[in-house]
């Protein structure tokens, strides 16, 4: 319920992607789960953004 409702997806859409498998970026930005890739410093770019 959270991924659907953080992710704009529907629940059984969801449901059908969670499988527990891992993937590569490409899959998970196909499926709608990842907004883009970035190596370390994006990440670390990107929280601090977001904390202000």
């Amino acid at each position: 319920a959270v991924v659907a409702e953080g992710r704009s997806l529907d629940e059984a859409k969801v449901r059908q992607i969670a499988t527990g498998e891992m993937m590569t970026a490409q899959k998970g930005i196909g499926k709608g789960l990842v907004d883009e890739i970035g190596d370390f410093k994006d990440a670390l770019e990107a929280a601090a953004e977001a904390g202000g």
